[in-house]
C-alpha cells in the first residue's frame, strides 16, 4: 500500500478546510462593516444617553458634548451647581457676560465654575452689577472676598466704608453724612476731589458750626465742641440756667431744619441697625455689638444737634421704633446687646434711658407711663443742656 496516496478521510478534510477558507473573505468584509455602523450607533446611544442623564443643553452640539465628557472630573464636587449650572460649559467661552443668565453669573463670582479665568471675571462682575443690587464702594476683590469667602468690607463706626472705590471721583459736597462725620473723626483721609479744606467747609456747612474762620483747624474744633463726648459739659453756669429754646412742635416730615443728607444718615443706621440684630436670625456677639455701638453713635449725633434739627431726628428714631415695636424694638429685643457698648457704666445707662424713654412714648398707654417715670431723672446723665433739650422733647412733643 502506498503510504502516499492521501485516503478518502485525509480528502475530505481537505476538501472541507478549502469550503472553509472561500467563505471566510466575503463574511469577514460584512462583519467589519458592521461592526463599523454598530460604534457609530454605540456612540449616539451614548450620547443620548448623557444628554438625558445630565439634562444637557439642546443647544450643545454632539462635538461640544464629547468635549464636555472629556473634561476631568475635578474636586468631587459633581458635574452642576446647586443652582444647576454646568461648572464646565463648551459654549461659555463663545458668550458674552450680557448673554449669561444671572444664576450662571453668581456662580462664577462664587467660584464655582471650573472654565472661568480671572482675566474674565471683571467684565462678569460689572455685568453682575448691572443686574443687581451690589455695593458701589467694593472693589471687585471685595466682591469676590464677600461671595466665596463671607467677608464684608470693614465700615467706619458711622457706617461709612472705609475703603470706597467711588470716593476718588466725588467731590466733597458728594460725601455721606457718614463719610463727614467719619472723616472728622479721623477714621477716614480726604482723597482724590476732596481735599481736607474742602471737607471741612462742607462739614461746616451741612453742620452749621459757626467758627472764626475758614481753616480746618478751626472748623474741626468747632465740630469737637458741638460733638465731642457728651460726659462733657461745655456750657457755662449761666447758659446752663438758660430758658429751653422754643420751638414749633417737630412732623416726622422734612421741615427743613436736617439737610436730605443728614436724613439719610439718620435711615441709613437704623436701617443697618433693623437688618443686623433682626428677630428672625441668630445674632451673634460681634454682630449685635457693633450693630448697637453704631446706634449709640447715632445717639450722640442726635442729641448734639440744636432746635429743630433735634426735635427732626429725634421724631425720625420715632417712627422706626414704632415700626419694629413688635420686633428688634420691642421691650425684650431692645437692650438685647446693650453689654457690649464701650464706655463705662454711666455711658451704658445713657443708651438704656433713651431707648427706655421711646419705648414708653411709643407705648399705647403712652400718656399714663409717662406719668409714671421722672423723665428729668432718667436723663441726668446728659449735661444739663442736653437734658432740657431732650426732656422737653419726651415732656411736650414725643
Amino acid at each position: 500500500m502506498d503510504n502516499s496516496t492521501p485516503n478518502q478521510s485525509e480528502m475530505d478534510q481537505q476538501d472541507t478546510q478549502e469550503v472553509e477558507e472561500t467563505q471566510v473573505e466575503p463574511t469577514g468584509e460584512s462583519n467589519e462593516e458592521s461592526a463599523e455602523k454598530s460604534s457609530e450607533e454605540q456612540e449616539a446611544e451614548m450620547l443620548a444617553q448623557a444628554r438625558e442623564a445630565f439634562d444637557i443643553p439642546e443647544a450643545w452640539t454632539d462635538n461640544q458634548l464629547k468635549q464636555w465628557l472629556n473634561q476631568p472630573v475635578g474636586d468631587k464636587r459633581g458635574v452642576q451647581t446647586e443652582a444647576g449650572i454646568f461648572r464646565h460649559d463648551p459654549t461659555r467661552a463663545q458668550r458674552k457676560p450680557n448673554a449669561w443668565p444671572t444664576e450662571e453669573l453668581l456662580a462664577a463670582l462664587k467660584g464655582e465654575l471650573d472654565d472661568v479665568s480671572g482675566k474674565r471675571m471683571a467684565e462678569l462682575i460689572a455685568e453682575y452689577r448691572r443686574r443687581e443690587t451690589l455695593e458701589a464702594a467694593w472693589s471687585d476683590q471685595q466682591v469676590l472676598d464677600y461671595f466665596r469667602k463671607d467677608i464684608t468690607p470693614e465700615k467706619t463706626s458711622y457706617g461709612a466704608w472705609v475703603y470706597d472705590r467711588t470716593r476718588q471721583q466725588r467731590q466733597a459736597q458728594e460725601w455721606t453724612t457718614e463719610e463727614l462725620l467719619s472723616w472728622a473723626e479721623g477714621e477716614l483721609k480726604a482723597s482724590g476731589k476732596a481735599n481736607d479744606t474742602k471737607l471741612a467747609l462742607e462739614l461746616k456747612k451741612r453742620h452749621s458750626l459757626k467758627t472764626e474762620d475758614n481753616s480746618v483747624e478751626a472748623i474741626l474744633a468747632a465740630y469737637n465742641h458741638q460733638f465731642g463726648d457728651t460726659e462733657e459739659d461745655t456750657t457755662t453756669p449761666e447758659a446752663e440756667q438758660e430758658v429751653p429754646q422754643q420751638r414749633a412742635q417737630p412732623t416726622p416730615t422734612h421741615n427743613g431744619a436736617l439737610t436730605e443728607m443728614n436724613l439719610s444718615f439718620i435711615d441709613g443706621v437704623l436701617d443697618r441697625y433693623t437688618d443686623a440684630v433682626a428677630t428672625n436670625s441668630i445674632v451673634g456677639d460681634a454682630t449685635g455689638g457693633k450693630a448697637q455701638r453704631e446706634l449709640d453713635n447715632l445717639f450722640s449725633y442726635v442729641t448734639r444737634l440744636d432746635g429743630p434739627a433735634m426735635a427732626e431726628a429725634l421724631d425720625k428714631i420715632k417712627q422706626r421704633i414704632i415700626k419694629e415695636r413688635n420686633g428688634v424694638f420691642s421691650p425684650s429685643n431692645a437692650y438685647r446687646f446693650v453689654h457690649l457698648l464701650k464706655g463705662d457704666r454711666k455711658h451704658q445707662q445713657r443708651h438704656v434711658n433713651l431707648i427706655e424713654l421711646f419705648l414708653i412714648v411709643t407705648d399705647r398707654n403712652a400718656s399714663s407711663r409717662r406719668k409714671q417715670v421722672d423723665i428729668r431723672h432718667m436723663l441726668s446723665g446728659f449735661s444739663p443742656a442736653v437734658t432740657e433739650r431732650l426732656a422737653d422733647y419726651f415732656q411736650n412733643y414725643a
